[in-house]
């Protein structure tokens, strides 16, 4: 019934409306009355590499899915960073937000991603994450490992870690980032998310506050 349509993004969107149908699906998806400017969702296409929209048979949309891929590799490998993935409330919780990682994937065919990562707040999308294995930084602190070659590559290639005033570069933590503080009516004290919690309570974290956190995972070559 639902269907994603991806992408690649030129400098300029080339649908007048489309800011506005994103911040729609913002709104409801968030269960949020204000936030996201339609000047910040016109930076963000600007900056993005590949857009996903999820349509019905009538062609409304019911999601969206922005996504950057750095032109070049970090440890021999490619990343995909999730900008902002968001679906109405009317069709969350069926997987149609794995579907649209398969599609992104897909529409990179030259190139196998041995990294995915984000920034959030939703212990529902670090669970998510952490189906592909061990993730930055709760597995492994990003001041361990390959943490210090990835952190300085995101800091120099993902706009979400380069432009962040306050960021922990050994946990990933981003103080202050959403202005709103908390982003969105998303459930905490979810199964499986205990362990995610502990730790960013002992790093300070504060939801409240509009912090967020950096999560990467290795993507195993079978996957």
């Amino acid at each position: 019934m639902f269907n994603w349509r991806f992408r690649f993004l030129d400098k300029v969107a080339d649908d007048e409306a489309l800011p506005r149908k994103i911040r729609q699906i913002y709104l409801d998806g968030f269960g949020k009355q204000d936030g996201w400017s339609l000047g910040s969702i016109e930076r963000t296409l600007n900056r993005c590499d590949a857009l996903g929209v999820l349509v019905d048979p009538s062609d409304e949309l019911y999601g969206y899915a922005f996504y950057s891929c750095p032109r070049k590799q970090v440890g021999g490998e490619w990343l995909l960073w999730e900008e902002a993935v968001c679906l109405k409330k009317s069709v969350q919780g069926h997987g149609l937000s794995i579907a649209a990682l398969a599609q992104v994937r897909a529409l990179y065919s030259e190139r196998t991603f041995g990294w995915i990562g984000g920034r959030t707040q939703n212990p529902l999308v670090m669970k998510r994450y952490a189906r592909f294995g061990p993730v930055f930084p709760f597995d492994s602190l990003y001041s361990e490992g390959e943490g210090p070659v990835l952190m300085r590559f995101l800091q120099e290639n993902i706009a979400e870690a380069r432009d962040v005033p306050q960021l922990d570069t050994k946990t990933g933590v981003c103080a202050g980032v959403y202005k709103s503080g908390r982003l969105g009516d998303y459930a905490v004290g979810i199964a499986g998310s205990d362990k995610f919690e502990k730790q960013l309570r002992e790093w300070g974290f504060r939801r409240l506050n509009g912090d967020a956190v950096l999560v990467v995972a290795q993507i195993p070559e079978e996957v």
